[in-house]
């Protein structure tokens, strides 16, 4: 009776958990799998009751069979509509999809479920100790005991299925997990590798050449004087940044370190990776760190007016829109960057301006995953169909599709077997009421877009191919940019000049309990400091903050995590190997 009514009472708060409502999670770049929108309005997962949750997969007055998805990077919910569903249900019959609630919760609702004894239909899992401890709890279903359902996991991510049997089955074998957002193909064209900046204004106040990072803060104070306020007479600002993606650190303070060849290997490091350094390992709060020099980046730029007050309380979609809106002039990444065609033709929009100082890593094929996997909970009532949805999402025409749009009316492929875009795809791409996934895609991107559908040995992503000779013109801003540029896109101006790394594949170590516990210690102690440090009044108050900051964190064990990070990154290294192509 105690069990019983210890499960009854288990439920009641996982419901009342998951109906809380979602809020907005971070989003990212083109890539990024928690781009996509729900086009089911949010007040029908507000009124959602235990049995619905409870039923896991009927559907009331419906022949349909409904699978409930959690989505751990994603900040979509409600069942899945649009033009993807459509493709989903012409190749797999009446499945819908439906999305539990995560937002920035989602840790916390994982751990409810974890709790309960039961997972959803479908999960994607944002790193491998959540795989681990699914397993552990023996709530998972093997791919290998469904292998008739599932052929494009063991033809197409054979290694991620391996990974996964190997290090993550508690010795069994099996796979449980596989990996999404694999990259098969090395990158070599498109749109990365340095930040964006207003490019009307910057060519306005003369193209000036930016020799190192901080010589950004020069050319935007130039813009902002050019352009102190936007159409509307609001104030414009240089910088515009959220707190809300902050992980164990202040996360918008690294998002272009990467163009210095250093990386933060996952949300929850203290450490950092500098690939011009053979890979050395230091803390994120060291003198010369990557990290500390985009602190007295922002705080500099505060210090010239140049940094939106707001940003300490804002969220995301708030400074997206002001970027939108005009009213700022540089983006570590193209959110809010997406001007109308309108606009672009008259030469107002963003578009990347690079520095001479950076040095843009390109990684070697990926073919375990990002760390994101997708896996099928034990609980489910329909596993047969599960496994087809998961089967349908690593075909690398589902992909194709996914990433480009329904195939025959937007994209195709002619009888030599090359990929084009439709004439009505072009208009399609130049709408500005929202990207691809907005319009309606979007499950879960199982590879990258720099990838290639090995079936047919053509590039997955519709930039990728050959242009037709009825493409559109592109706007007056991207003449203007490849002209100045003399090169089509971003990633090839980095290799004609010289500034691409390619680095080893290395899978992240896995963090022990006691390393999760100093990051989460040590985190509260970085993220609170770091956004005090930027809006600090003056250098005095800035340094204060800094060596507080350095001492909280080394009590905490900072030391001891970078030091057991080093290590265990020399093994992994090594390891990794196995899994590398």
């Amino acid at each position: 009776m105690k069990k019983r009514l210890f499960a009854m009472l288990s439920a009641m708060l996982l419901v009342l958990t998951l109906l809380a409502g979602c809020a907005d999670a971070p989003g990212s770049s083109a890539d990024n799998v928690s781009s996509g929108q729900s086009s089911r309005n949010q007040s029908t997962d507000e009124s959602a009751d235990a049995s619905t949750l409870a039923d896991k997969g009927e559907d009331a007055g419906s022949d349909a069979i409904t699978l409930q998805v959690l989505n751990m990077p994603a900040n979509k919910s409600g069942v899945m509509t649009g033009w993807f569903n459509d493709y989903l249900k012409e190749k797999l019959g009446d499945i819908d999809l439906e999305y539990l609630p995560t937002g920035d919760q989602g840790e916390q609702k994982l751990q409810a479920l974890m709790a309960s004894g039961e997972l959803p239909d479908i999960i994607v899992f944002k790193d491998d100790k959540q795989v681990e401890n699914a397993v552990a709890g023996d709530m998972l279903l093997a791919f290998d005991e469904y292998k008739e359902l599932v052929p494009n996991l063991y033809n197409n991510v054979g290694t991620s299925m391996k990974y996964y049997a190997d290090n993550l089955s508690k010795g069994q074998n099996k796979t449980y997990a596989v990996g999404v957002e694999i990259n098969n193909a090395v990158e070599t064209i498109g749109d990365k590798g340095s930040p964006y900046l207003r490019y009307d204004i910057y060519k306005q106040i003369g193209s000036p050449k930016i020799n190192t990072f901080e010589d950004y803060l020069t050319v935007v104070k130039l813009m902002q004087e050019a352009e102190p306020v936007n159409a509307d007479g609001k104030k414009v600002y240089g910088f515009s940044i959220w707190k809300d993606w902050d992980r164990s650190y202040m996360t918008l303070g690294m998002f272009t370190a990467s163009d210095l060849c250093v990386t933060i290997p996952g949300e929850a490091s203290l450490a950092e990776i500098n690939h011009l350094n053979n890979d050395a390992i230091s803390s994120i709060l060291d003198d010369d760190s990557a990290y500390m020099r985009f602190l007295n980046f922002y705080f500099e730029a505060n210090q010239l007016g140049l940094l939106d007050p707001d940003s300490m309380t804002q969220r995301f979609d708030d400074a997206t829109q002001k970027a939108k809106d005009g009213r700022v002039l540089y983006q570590s990444g193209g959110w809010g960057t997406q001007f109308t065609r309108e606009q672009e033709d008259q030469g107002i929009g963003f578009k990347r301006v690079p520095y001479e100082e950076a040095k843009v890593p390109i990684s070697s094929p990926n073919l375990v995953g990002k760390g994101w996997s997708v896996s099928v909970g034990k609980a489910s009532k329909y596993p047969e169909e599960c496994m087809k949805v998961i089967n349908f999402i690593y075909d690398y025409e589902t992909s194709m599709v996914e990433v480009n749009g329904p195939k025959g009316s937007i994209w195709d492929i002619d009888d030599s077997g090359k990929p084009f875009v439709t004439e009505a795809g072009y208009a399609w791409y130049a709408d500005p009421t929202g990207s691809i996934q907005d319009k309606g895609g979007e499950l879960v991107h199982t590879y990258t877009s720099s990838s290639v559908n090995k079936d047919k040995n053509i590039p997955m992503h519709y930039t990728l191919w050959e242009k037709p000779d009825y493409a559109p013109e592109e706007s007056v801003l991207t003449q203007t940019w490849k002209e100045d540029m003399q090169c089509d896109n971003m990633l090839e101006y980095h290799y004609k000049c010289g500034n691409v790394v390619l680095t080893d594949y290395v899978i992240k170590p896995l963090l022990t309990d006691e390393m999760e516990q100093i990051s989460a210690r040590v985190g509260d102690v970085i993220k609170t400091n770091s956004w005090k440090m930027v809006f600090a009044k003056d250098e005095a108050e800035f340094g204060a903050l800094k060596e507080e900051m350095v001492t909280k964190a080394k009590g905490l064990g900072i030391d001891q995590y970078v030091e057991w990070f080093r290590d265990e990154y020399a093994k992994a290294k090594e390891f990794s190997a196995q899994y590398a192509e």
